[in-house]
């Protein structure tokens, strides 16, 4: 649904690739990949496809160390491989505060919005509460993450990620 903004800058040690089901119409710096060769059956809904993705990059890209995920709604200005040289231990950077300061202001949102399921989201929120996640810890939308994706802890906090979300919202 975003309209597809090429990089200003080009880094030729990058590859470049759109996940979609549409194609572009005009050329472009980035490889088109059909979305629906990655996809497991059951995601429908193109929240979740964007989600799997995003998450899931060791699964589709394992032939690269690194990655940098962007979304649609974003148009990369500087190369990222610099960022990548200042990895964290997590091997993990997510950008994109989010303005909700938390998960459970993030949860009224969507509950009025009505962008998931009212019951598994009140679930997800209880069981978030009863584990102690305080109420302003902060969270991040993540319309940027830069990793390398096939690094243990990384894959490790994905791989929870993406099981949270399965389960919840």
């Amino acid at each position: 649904y975003d309209d597809l903004r090429e990089p200003l800058s080009v880094s030729p040690e990058c590859d470049y690739y759109l996940i979609s089901d549409r194609k572009p119409e005009q050329s472009s710096i980035f490889q088109y990949i059909d979305i629906r060769q990655y996809l497991p059956k059951h995601i429908i809904d193109n929240t979740r496809k964007n989600r799997y993705c995003k998450i899931n990059v060791h699964k589709i890209f394992p032939q690269y160390r690194y990655s940098v995920y962007f979304d649609g709604s974003m148009q990369l200005k500087n190369s990222m491989v610099d960022f990548i040289y200042r990895l964290p231990k997590t091997r993990l950077i997510a950008y994109c505060p989010n303005p909700w300061k938390g998960i459970y202001r993030e949860v009224m949102s969507v509950l009025q919005n009505k962008r998931d399921d009212e019951r598994i989201l009140l679930e997800q929120a209880e069981k978030y509460w009863l584990e102690g996640m305080p109420e302003d810890f902060g969270s991040v939308i993540c319309c940027m993450l830069i990793r390398e994706h096939n690094n243990s802890v990384c894959k490790k906090i994905m791989e929870e990620w993406w099981e949270q979300l399965v389960q919840f919202s």
